[in-house]
C-alpha cells in the first residue's frame, strides 16, 4: 500500500513539475525515476537474497620426508608425483586439495627435504582421521614406502568411525632386496674373570637363492669367534651358541658381524653391539661336615668345575683361624659340635648353606633360631624333588629333575620363617608337600637343602647328560650366597648399548626400608652428555617408575636418578651408537600398504598410472561436490548502487536543462 502511495507520489509530482506548465516529456521520465528512488529509499523495504554454496569434497595428500626415501632415491619420484597433482586443473577445480608431509611428526607441506630419521605413519593417518568429516568421503593419497619404525603399527588403526579411502602409491620396485642380518644377541652383562661366557645370536635373512658368508665376533679388530654360515631360500634363519673367554676386568665392547655377499644393498644390519662387564668373582667356601659322606666329594666336585671357586673341607673343632677369607660357608648335617661354627658365623654375618640329613642334630639346629625349622618324628623319609616354577631369586639352569632319586631326610613338618624363595617343593609318595626341601632366605644370603644323597643327583644327572646343568645349580647357589649383601632399596633397569634412533627406556624401582616397593615418590633423572644436561621426570608405571628419551644424538650419556623425599640416588650411563633406523628398510613395504588399502576401501596405485588414477577420482561417484543455498535479508538502502544510480539521474536531468537552457 505505501509502495503504491510512493509511486504515486512520484508520478503526481512529477507530472507537476514537467507536463501541467510545459510539456517536457524525458525530464518527466527522469524527475519520476528520482522520486520513485527517493521514496522508495524512505519507506527502505527488507529485500531477500539467496546465495549459492559449493562445498567441494577434501583430498589429502601425505608425503614421506624421511630419510628411508632418500636412500632408497625414491624423492624425484614423490616431488614429480605432487607436481602432477598440483598442475591437475580439473583435479584443483573438483576437490579442496590439503598438502601433508610426515616425518615422526606430521606438518603442512612447505618444503620436502627427506631428512626425517624416523618414520610414523600411523600419527599422520591419525592427524587425517581427525581433520576428515565424518559425513564425507574422502581420498587419501599416501606418498611412501610403507616402512614405519616409530610409533603404533598403522594396520591397526580404527578407521570404522571415518570415511575415508586410502590410496597408497608405489614408486619402485616391491620386492624386497637380498638380505642378511644380525637380528638378536642374548648374553648376560657380567662375566667371571678367566671364566667363558655364552652367547646366543639369532640371524636372519631374506633370499632367493644360497649365499655363504662369514659370521665374526671381534673386540678392537681381534676376532674372538668364527664360523662360515650358509642361507638358502628355505633357510633364513640361523641360531649360534658359543662361548667367548672373559679376559682382564672391565667392561668389553664386542661387535658381532656378518661379512656382506656380492650385492647386497644393505649392509648396516649386517652388526651389532653388546657389551659384557668382567668381575672378579673367586670365591672361597669352607665345607664343615663331622662325618664322612659321599655328598661331601659330590659337593666339591661340582663347585671346584668353576676355575673362581675354592672348597676347604674340616670339622666342627678344627675351624681355621682366618675364617673371613671365606665368602660363604657350608654346614652338612650340624650337631651339637658346630655351636662355635654357629656362633662364628652369626657374630660376622656370614653367608651360609645347610644341608641336613638322617645323621642331623634337629634340636640343636631348630635351637638356633633360624628362618627354618623342622617338627621332626624318629622315622625317615625319602622326598622328591618338584621344581618351582614361581623361584625368582635368580634365574635357574634347565635342570630336569622328575627322574632323579629322592634325598633322605628325618620325617616331619618344615616351616619357613620371613621372606623365602623356594627352589624345590618336597614330593612323598607321589604327592605334593608344599613343603620346601631346597630354599633361600631372601632377605640374607642363607639356604637350606633338607636332605643327604645329592651325590645321587649328580650322577643322575651324568646319566641324563645333565652334570653341566647340576654343577651350574650348585655354582650360582654358592654364587649368590657369596657375593656381599647389598641393601639396594634403588633398582635401576636398562640397556647399556642403544642404536640411534630407537627409543630409550630407562626403569626404575624405588624400595621402601621392609624393602616394598615405594609408589609414592616423585623421582626424577638428571641426563648428562658434552652438549647438554636434561632433568625429567620418572612416569608411575605399575610398580615402578620409567622414563622414555627419543631423539637423542649418539654418544656416551651420564645420568642420575634421584628422590629427594626417599633421600635415594644412583648413577649410572649408557651409549648410544650411531645407527639409523631409516637406512635398514628401504623397500616399498607392499603387503602392509595393501592391507591399508583394503581397510579403508582404496586401492594401490603405481606412480606410472598416477594420471589415470587422478582421473578415477575425478570421474568416481563416491565424491560429490555438496550445493547448498544460503538466503540473506537486507535493506534496500544498503544497495549503494542506487545511491549512484540517484545521482547519475539528476545529472542528467541538469544536462538536459542546461542544454535547453531552462535552468
Amino acid at each position: 500500500m505505501y509502495y503504491i502511495l510512493a509511486i504515486l507520489a512520484a508520478l503526481l509530482l512529477s507530472a507537476f513539475q514537467y507536463l501541467y506548465k510545459r510539456k517536457a516529456l524525458l525530464l518527466f521520465i527522469i524527475r519520476f525515476l528520482v522520486y520513485a528512488l527517493i521514496f522508495l529509499l524512505l519507506l527502505n523495504p527488507k529485500i531477500s537474497h539467496k546465495k549459492e554454496i559449493i562445498t567441494k569434497p577434501d583430498l589429502y595428500m601425505l608425503a614421506d620426508n624421511s630419510l628411508s626415501i632418500k636412500y632408497a632415491k625414491h624423492t624425484d619420484s614423490i616431488r614429480q608425483l605432487i607436481q602432477i597433482l598440483k598442475q591437475n586443473n580439473r583435479l584443483n577445480k573438483k576437490f579442496k586439495i590439503h598438502y601433508f608431509k610426515f616425518g615422526k611428526q606430521t606438518h603442512l607441506l612447505d618444503t620436502l627435504q627427506f631428512k626425517d630419521k624416523q618414520t610414523n605413519i600411523a600419527q599422520a593417518l591419525d592427524k587425517i582421521l581427525f581433520l576428515s568429516k565424518p559425513d564425507r568421503t574422502s581420498p587419501v593419497l599416501l606418498l611412501s614406502d610403507g616402512q614405519q619404525n616409530f610409533g603404533k603399527d598403522y594396520n591397526s588403526i580404527n578407521f570404522s568411525s571415518k570415511k575415508i579411502n586410502i590410496f597408497p602409491v608405489i614408486f619402485s620396485d616391491t620386492i624386497p632386496p637380498q638380505d642378511i642380518h644380525v637380528d638378536l644377541i642374548n648374553t648376560n652383562p657380567y662375566a667371571f674373570k678367566d671364566n667363558k661366557f655364552p652367547v646366543e645370536v639369532f640371524l636372519a635373512a631374506n633370499l632367493n637363492q644360497a649365499k655363504t658368508v662369514n659370521f665374526y665376533v671381534r673386540e678392537n679388530k681381534k676376532t674372538l669367534f668364527q664360523k662360515k654360515l650358509q642361507f638358502t631360500p628355505q633357510k633364513k634363519a640361523i641360531k649360534l651358541n658359543f662361548y667367548l673367554p672373559a679376559g682382564k676386568l672391565g667392561t668389553h665392547l664386542y661387535v658381532v658381524s656378518l661379512s656382506p655377499f656380492t650385492g647386497e644393498k644393505n649392509i648396516l644390519n649386517n652388526h651389532q653391539y653388546f657389551k659384557v662387564r668382567v668381575i672378579d668373582n673367586k670365591h672361597n667356601i669352607l665345607l664343615v661336615s663331622d662325618i664322612i659322606h659321599p655328598d661331601l666329594g659330590a659337593i666339591k666336585r661340582s663347585v671346584e668345575t668353576h676355575k673362581n671357586l675354592k672348597i676347604d673341607l674340616t670339622t666342627p673343632l678344627k675351624l681355621p683361624a682366618n675364617i673371613r677369607k671365606y665368602e660363604s660357608v657350608i654346614l652338612y648335617q650340624p650337631n651339637t659340635e658346630f655351636k662355635p661354627v654357629f656362633e662364628i658365623i652369626k657374630k660376622k654375618e656370614m653367608p651360609w648353606l645347610i644341608i641336613t640329613g638322617t645323621q642331623t642334630d634337629w634340636q640343636f639346629l631348630n635351637r638356633q633360631n633360624l628362618f627354618f625349622n623342622k617338627l621332626t618324628t624318629h622315622s625317615f623319609e625319602n622326598y622328591f624333588p618338584l621344581k618351582n616354577k614361581a623361584f625368582s631369586l635368580f634365574k635357574l639352569p634347565s635342570l630336569k629333575v622328575d627322574d632323579f632319586p629322592p634325598l633322605k631326610d628325618f620325617y616331619g613338618q618344615v616351616k619357613l620363617k620371613g621372606i623365602y624363595d623356594i627352589v624345590f617343593y618336597s614330593r612323598i609318595n607321589g604327592f605334593n608337600s608344599k613343603q620346601a626341601l631346597f630354599a633361600f632366605n631372601s632377605q640374607k644370603r642363607q639356604a637350606v637343602v633338607l636332605g643327604e644323597n645329592l651325590w645321587q643327583w649328580r650322577l643322575q644327572a651324568g646319566i641324563e647328560h645333565q652334570i653341566d646343568q647340576f654343577d651350574q645349580l650348585l655354582f650360582q647357589t654358592i654364587q649368590y650366597l657369596s657375593l656381599k649383601k647389598n641393601y639396594d632399596r634403588l633398582k635401576i633397569y636398562h640397556k647399556n648399548i642403544y642404536y640411534q634412533g630407537s627409543p630409550i627406556k630407562i626403569y626404575a624401582r624405588f624400595l621402601d626400608k621392609n624393602l616394598s616397593p615405594d609408589l609414592n615418590l616423585t623421582p626424577s633423572i638428571e641426563l648428562r652428555s658434552k652438549q647438554k644436561t636434561l632433568l625429567l621426570p620418572l612416569i608411575l608405571s605399575g610398580n615402578q617408575y620409567q622414563v622414555t628419551l627419543n631423539d637423542l644424538p649418539p654418544g656416551k650419556y651420564q645420568y642420575r636418578i634421584f628422590d629427594k623425599h626417599a633421600n635415594l640416588s644412583k648413577n649410572g650411563q649408557f651409549e648410544i651408537l650411531p645407527y639409523n633406523l631409516e637406512q635398514i628398510n628401504t623397500w616399498i613395504n607392499l603387503p602392509k600398504l595393501r592391507r591399508l588399502a583394503q581397510q579403508t576401501n582404496g586401492q594401490v596405485i603405481l606412480a606410472s598410472y598416477f594420471k589415470k588414477a587422478l582421473d578415477n577420482l575425478l570421474l568416481s561417484a563416491n565424491y560429490k561436490s555438496i550445493v547448498s543455498y544460503k538466503s540473506t535479508e537486507g535493506n534496500l538502502i544498503d544497495y549503494k548502487i542506487l545511491l549512484f544510480i540517484l545521482l547519475v539521474l539528476l545529472g542528467i536531468e541538469w544536462f538536459i536543462k542546461k542544454l535547453k537552457g531552462s535552468l
